[in-house]
């Protein structure tokens, strides 16, 4: 039945049900390596690389993922009064002096500190995150340790609100 669009359907009404259940994100193991074509035309994408090649593999096999709902995506145009979340691509210790490879805007809902669209993406428990406004820093660290006001659960840091 390849080709019938059975597949398409299937991974449409899956993503239904997570969305209503309150899912973020899904990932995947390409196993066997030919279904990597269709999960990326599903649109799915490719985990990043660390800054020293580091990668998220399983068991040698890629892993993909796609989020569920619509999130924040990183920018690169910034202002010095904006508060931002900045994520680096490695181990904390040895990013200190590096401009950070994802910056977002945080934008909040009215009288809320809660964000208009959260923050997922991949990172590694030990990857740097810092949480700032212009030359405020009220955290930086390894993403491991920023918690409570983030979920660091699996291969990827949500942000949902800020303190």
């Amino acid at each position: 039945m390849q080709g019938c669009g059975l597949g398409k359907s299937l991974v449409k009404d899956v993503f239904q049900f997570l969305r209503e259940k309150g899912f973020f994100i899904v990932d995947l193991e390409c196993a066997p390596a030919s279904s990597e074509g269709f999960w990326k035309k599903m649109g799915f994408q490719e985990f990043p690389e660390s800054s020293r090649g580091w990668g998220f593999q399983i068991s040698g096999h890629k892993r993909l993922y796609k989020t569920v709902i619509a999130t924040s995506e990183p920018t690169t145009v910034i202002s010095p009064d904006d508060e931002v979340f900045e994520l680096w691509n490695d181990e904390a210790h040895l990013m200190r002096d590096t401009e950070p490879s994802w910056v977002w805007k945080l934008q909040f809902n009215k009288g809320t500190r809660e964000l208009v669209k959260p923050i997922v993406h991949p990172a590694a428990p030990e990857w740097r995150a810092r949480w700032r406004k212009g030359d405020d820093v009220f955290k930086d660290g390894p993403v491991k340790r920023l918690l409570p006001w983030e979920n660091t659960s699996g291969s990827f840091v949500v942000v949902t609100q800020i303190p």
